[in-house]
């Protein structure tokens, strides 16, 4: 939704913004996530290439409640860009926190632990 909202109000496409050296991440709830960037390349015919990227969602039992996943999942990611991470590794952080999220009514008082968060990403 957000994503067209921003085509039609800004007149450009994903691929312009992409061109122009925009990171964008899509997410696709059940699908994951997909993202699009712009990587510089050196003696190459051509001096960049475009990333196209799609990380699946993490699988649970049940989806409970989606309220709040977006929330988990944007301070998954940003918890990843604050530690340094790669763009697939901020991805799948907020996938994980995501995956927590929809499977409890709510959003507060979630509360998961590190080896639980950890358990999780490796099914990722």
């Amino acid at each position: 939704y957000e994503i067209g909202q921003i085509e039609k109000r800004l007149r450009i496409n994903i691929k312009q913004m992409v061109e122009w050296g925009v990171t964008v991440i899509t997410t696709l709830g059940e699908k994951g996530v997909k993202y699009q960037l712009k990587v510089h390349q050196v003696n190459k015919d051509k001096n960049y290439k475009i990333i196209n990227k799609v990380i699946p969602a993490v699988k649970v039992k049940k989806v409970v409640d989606p309220t709040g996943a977006g929330d988990a999942w944007r301070g998954g990611f940003i918890a990843g860009i604050i530690a340094g991470k790669s763009i697939d590794i901020c991805v799948k952080w907020a996938n994980v926190l995501a995956s927590f999220a929809v499977e409890k009514v709510g959003t507060v008082n979630h509360k998961i632990s590190k080896k639980e968060f950890e358990k999780r990403l490796l099914l990722t």
